[in-house]
C-alpha cells in the first residue's frame, strides 16, 4: 500500500519509519521505560503501529507535557484523565491519528499509544 503522501513503496516505508520515530520520541518523557513496541501493520485502508511505556509522571502532568510536545502539528480531538486523541493532516492529505490511554497504579503511569495513518 502506498499512502497519498508518498510516490513509491520505498518512499512510503521511509516516511512511515521517520514519522514513527518522531512521534514516539515526542510521546516518551525522559524518565520513561519502553515496555513493548508493535511494528507497523499494513492494512487495506492504512497502517498502524503502537508502543507501551511506563513513566513516573502523574496523569494530568503527562497530559499537559505530551500535548505541548505534539502541538501545533497535532490537534487535540479528545482529552480526559485517561484518554487522549490527537490528529493531523499530513503531507499529501493523509490523516494521522494518535490515541493515548493512561492507567496509573502505585505511582507508575502506564501509557499505551496507537498511531494510525490513513489516506484521505
Amino acid at each position: 500500500m502506498t499512502l497519498s503522501s508518498c510516490t513509491s513503496r520505498i518512499d512510503s516505508d521511509t516516511y512511515l519509519q521517520q514519522e514513527f520515530r518522531d512521534i514516539q520520541q515526542r510521546t516518551l518523557p525522559p524518565d520513561s521505560r519502553l515496555i513493548s513496541q508493535d511494528p507497523f501493520t499494513i492494512q487495506r485502508s492504512g497502517v498502524s503501529a503502537g508502543w507501551e511505556f511506563e513513566s513516573n509522571y502523574a496523569p494530568e502532568a503527562y497530559s499537559r507535557w505530551v500535548t505541548s510536545r505534539l502541538q501545533p502539528d497535532f490537534q487535540v480531538r479528545e482529552a480526559d484523565v485517561s484518554h487522549l486523541r490527537f490528529s493531523k493532516e499530513a503531507r499529501g492529505g493523509d490523516v494521522e491519528t494518535l490515541y493515548l490511554e493512561t492507567v496509573s497504579s502505585s505511582g507508575t503511569l502506564n501509557i499505551d499509544v496507537k498511531l494510525e495513518i490513513y489516506p484521505d
